[in-house]
């Protein structure tokens, strides 16, 4: 039976229920393979996974957030950069030597900045932070200079290290959720099963009830 994330914490507390109801009103029954305190302890574990799971995609939401704001920073402070650059040196006409200087490159229509990649923006910044940390550079105490390139630097070097844990960890904690969403989910339809062949039909509905189902259907 597959479930949509959104739905595990619906699942894990029918799971709960279910194995409480059990134990409480037919401790007695038996099912193959399984028992009332298997189902409980693995839905209560699945609960917390999936409780832990629902953070990791709001910290990832942040994150992303964070990541967007910063490199729109880095964008325009881009701009401002190469204004700075131009400026010093307005009797050029081609300002590319010191734009690499700078640890920019050239991108459509001899445009100069920073890549796109994180990885490779972040090498690109720390040349452009080193640049602005020589001796006598122009443009170290500008506004847009040192302080604030260094700024930028350490939080996107930041946020990109914990998107690339937050990936990581998503990805282990997913495959664990699932997993546990998928024994809960199995173990509910055995048990389903076995009640509507064991208990009286008349009182089907009933007993389904006291086993702590919620509909007639699963």
């Amino acid at each position: 039976m597959a479930r949509k994330p959104l739905d595990f914490a619906n699942m894990a507390a029918l799971g709960i229920s279910v194995a409480t109801s059990w134990q409480t009103r037919h401790p007695n029954y038996t099912v193959k393979f399984t028992t009332a305190t298997v189902l409980l302890t693995t839905s209560v574990a699945f609960r917390d996974k999936a409780m832990i799971n629902q953070a990791q995609d709001g910290l990832k939401k942040d994150n992303t957030v964070a990541l967007k704001t910063i490199n729109t920073e880095v964008k325009d402070a881009v701009k401002i950069l190469r204004r700075y650059i131009q400026g010093e040196y307005p009797t050029l006409k081609d300002w590319s030597a010191y734009f690499s200087a700078y640890g920019l490159e050239s991108v459509a229509q001899r445009t100069y900045s920073l890549p796109s990649d994180n990885d490779r923006r972040i090498q690109r910044l720390n040349i452009l932070v080193n640049k602005l940390q020589e001796p006598n550079n122009p443009f170290a105490l500008r506004d847009y200079g040192l302080v604030y390139w260094q700024n930028l630097l350490t939080r996107l070097e930041n946020e990109w290290t914990l998107s690339k844990t937050l990936k990581g960890d998503k990805t282990t904690l997913s495959s664990e959720t699932v997993a546990y969403m998928t024994e809960v989910s199995e173990t509910l339809q055995k048990l389903y099963a076995s009640i509507r062949i064991d208990f009286p039909k008349a009182n089907i509905a009933k007993t389904f009830r006291e086993f702590g189902f919620l509909n007639e259907v699963f």
